[in-house]
């Protein structure tokens, strides 16, 4: 009886691990070319996010905690099975549905509405849970920040929202160079995704960083090549975070890292380049592409932190 909660847990890590494994499965056959399908495409990344922060929060949950349970505890426990259970089911009829009918559309946002109710319930159980548990067990609470964490859809759309909080092109621009990547059926996704992600970089800093602006400030060095006066892009970045704002010691560590990355950035995007032109095709690997997609990404957001934070205590000075 002392196992009871330790072999519940494991059958919901089960179902959850294999209802993930189906909904990479559906990612995988889903092309974002029919309009309908990117919502559905959309919702699934989200459910595969919510599931596999659920499995890890469970996955951490040590077996010593679950063997003297509260019965509020328990009955968690027995919920949670049922739920996994339902979570398993509506991901297996999705994959049913997809492939006696493949895309058509009716039959699966019905089923892929089904599956993202199960995933919210999912996350409420597993929330639960782990609450109930680290109220006995407060060094466990790290585990609420895993269920907590968004999950990378979720933090592309905040990205998202930032950057046409800037401008709309620069939004789109984002959004379409992820979405281009989802375009199975197009040859040269996987370079035009990394030429979008890398004109949004530019288009940004343009935005953050004008020349007439950029020349006013007292750190400005003038630089010349070939055609004249050059405007770097290290120079963008320290103005695009810090303004008018004379830089400190922190600012200026938190901008050599800044620095780092753009500099990652610019090798790997020059490899994807030269990689595709050495093949002398448009075709690529989408692990590299992606991980491109998601650095860039993570650097953008560090920017628009340092620039919010930056000004956020101006603003409280």
């Amino acid at each position: 009886m002392t196992d009871d909660l330790i072999l519940k847990k494991q059958t919901m890590l089960r179902n959850y691990r294999k209802a993930l494994e189906n909904i990479h499965d559906l990612e995988a056959k889903t092309d974002y070319e029919i309009d309908n399908l990117v919502r559905i495409k959309d919702g699934l990344q989200i459910d595969a996010g919510i599931i596999h922060h659920d499995i890890v929060a469970l996955d951490q949950l040590p077996d010593s905690c679950l063997r003297d349970p509260s019965t509020a505890l328990e009955s968690l426990f027995i919920s949670g099975v049922n739920i996994s259970e339902s979570q398993l089911n509506s991901t297996d009829n999705l994959k049913t549905i997809f492939n006696a009918r493949g895309a058509m559309t009716t039959y699966l946002s019905s089923g892929a509405a089904t599956t993202a109710t199960a995933s919210a319930v999912t996350n409420t159980i597993v929330s639960d849970i782990v609450e109930n548990v680290t109220i006995q067990y407060p060094t466990l609470r790290y585990i609420i920040k895993e269920i907590d964490r968004p999950t990378d859809i979720e933090k592309r759309k905040i990205i998202s929202s930032k950057l046409r909080n800037i401008s709309d092109q620069i939004a789109d621009e984002f959004d379409g160079s992820w979405m281009v990547l989802s375009q199975i059926s197009n040859p040269d996704r996987f370079k035009q995704s990394a030429h979008s992600m890398r004109e949004v970089v530019s288009i940004l800093l343009q935005a953050l960083a004008p020349d007439d602006n950029l020349k006013k400030i007292c750190w400005y060095k003038t630089e010349f090549e070939e055609n004249g006066e050059k405007i770097t892009q290290k120079m963008r970045v320290k103005y695009a975070i810090l303004g008018f704002t004379p830089p400190d010691s922190l600012f200026e560590d938190q901008l050599k890292t800044v620095y780092d990355l753009m500099d990652e950035l610019r090798d790997r995007y020059n490899l994807l380049s030269g990689k595709a032109h050495a093949r002398g095709e448009h075709s690529g690997d989408l692990s590299l592409v992606e991980s491109y997609l998601k650095e860039t990404q993570d650097t953008i957001d560090l920017i628009l932190k340092l620039r919010d934070d930056l000004f956020s205590s101006i603003a409280l000075a």
